[in-house]
């Protein structure tokens, strides 16, 4: 099966060829169809396995065959991540894999600890992608630098960080910002899919001792995030193949 067998038009074949990524992985195989046709996917995967393109590359095939909104500052699509260096890493993958499109998307980065002046210059006009962290996201749109009525999709990355409770209250605010989000009890969604985590993580990570995977750390999408992977290659290899795709799922708009 090749990219192209997924959906994916030719100028994205060719970037994701020349950064080296010339087959679809198991995770990006199952997830890249349902994305493209607008599905709710939440994907699991361990490190290595390609979710950063398994969400990027469909997600630039949407925004380049469909038009841009007319409103003043649109924002197409928003990639909540909960640190700055994830954030950057997601922005410059974005822009390699879109280097070969007839339009080059606008991406961008929006994170706290830098002056918020060139963020707000930036988001004149609006983005086709905004990747941000939760806070300076709000204090831009408290600024009125962007709006959300034309948002087509949220994709929320490392989230059981971001559903954690130092990061909960600003997800909950930013999720209230959001078209077509219930404007209650959304604290309440925050909380409920943080425990459900919880729950997942120690799941996880009971089975992860069976893959004898030392230190783990365990994520919605990307449910082994190895560090010193030891043991026999096979382990390994076993542990670079495991990916869960669900489609059609309770997330709503969300891609994770």
């Amino acid at each position: 099966m090749t990219f192209a067998d997924l959906g994916l038009s030719a100028p994205l074949v060719r970037a994701a060829g020349d950064l080296g990524v010339v087959e679809p992985t198991p995770v990006q195989a199952a997830a890249m169809p349902a994305i493209l046709r607008g599905g709710d996917v939440c994907a699991s995967a361990c490190t290595g396995s390609g979710k950063t393109a398994a969400f990027l590359l469909p997600l630039l095939e949407r925004l380049a065959s469909r038009a841009a909104a007319s409103s003043d500052r649109p924002v197409r699509a928003l990639v909540l991540v909960p640190t700055h260096e994830l954030a950057v890493q997601i922005g410059d993958a974005a822009r390699q894999f879109g280097r070969h499109l007839a339009r080059s998307p606008k991406i961008c980065v929006v994170i706290g600890g830098v002056s918020i002046n060139p963020q707000m210059m930036a988001l004149r006009g609006g983005a086709d992608i905004v990747v941000a962290t939760p806070g300076r996201l709000l204090d831009l749109a408290g600024r009125n630098a962007l709006q959300f009525g034309d948002l087509e999709v949220l994709v929320i990355d490392e989230a059981d960080r971001l559903f954690s409770l130092g990061f909960a209250d600003e997800l909950a605010r930013v999720l209230e910002l959001l078209p077509g989000r219930p404007r209650v009890d959304v604290a309440e969604e925050v909380a409920a899919r943080a425990t459900a985590l919880e729950h997942r993580r120690r799941w996880e990570a009971q089975e992860a001792e069976e893959l004898r995977l030392p230190q783990a750390r365990y994520v919605a999408r990307g449910v082994v995030k190895g560090r010193g992977f030891s043991g026999e290659a096979g382990v390994q290899d076993k542990a670079r193949q495991r990916a869960t795709v669900r489609v059609g799922t309770t997330c709503e708009n969300f891609l994770i």
